[in-house]
């Protein structure tokens, strides 16, 4: 009965209906938020995508990100085990408020998203 079970599992496996256990991209901060930067002045913040698994991962990241946002993505190709990589997300605020949008960072594997949040203001 084990036996069939693990078949079963491996099967699943093979045909990509299960998540592969040993695929794993660690992304930090998960999120990122800029505070209280004037207007017409640059913040930047870093994020990195670091492969935790024991399999290489194609990396690449696609953004949201335009006007107020610019990101310059270091992060392009394959990443073997624990190998990682970093990108920058520079804030621009054009007018008071808040500002967002969305990084994605896709692999063979899977897709995670970071979020970017910056608030814009006046200098009186």
């Amino acid at each position: 009965m084990r036996q069939g079970v693990a078949i079963a599992i491996f099967s699943l496996l093979i045909m990509g209906l299960l998540p592969n256990a040993y695929a794993r991209l660690d992304i930090s901060p998960s999120s990122i938020y800029f505070s209280h930067t004037q207007i017409g002045n640059w913040d930047v913040r870093t994020f990195t995508v670091r492969n935790t698994g024991s399999e290489e991962q194609r990396v690449r990241i696609n953004s949201t990100c335009f006007m107020d946002f610019d990101v310059r993505d270091n992060c392009f190709g394959t990443l073997r085990q624990y190998q990682s990589c970093s990108a920058e997300v520079w804030f621009r605020p054009r007018s008071e408020g808040y500002a967002s949008c969305n990084i994605n960072v896709y692999s063979n594997t899977s897709s995670q998203n970071v979020s970017v949040t910056g608030y814009g203001y006046k200098q009186w």
